[in-house]
């Protein structure tokens, strides 16, 4: 399953690594839009596998990350 960013943005911490396993409803980065924080959740478990460096801008409907389901 991909994550696409909600707003654009800056990629402004990431959470874990790429490889990590996450569980549903875990704070996979934070993006920053116009001075104001969003925390990206995962909608599910899975293993995590970053597309965007933290830094980074981003785009509404850009993927930052894939999750494996395993």
């Amino acid at each position: 399953m991909i994550v696409r960013a909600p707003l654009p943005g800056k990629m402004l911490r990431r959470c874990f690594q790429s490889g990590a396993a996450v569980k549903k409803g875990d704070v996979l980065c934070v993006l920053e839009s116009m001075k104001m924080q969003l925390p990206v959740c995962a909608p599910m478990d899975g293993i995590l596998q970053w597309k965007v460096e933290e830094g980074s801008a981003v785009m509404r409907g850009e993927i930052i990350t894939a999750l494996d389901p395993r």
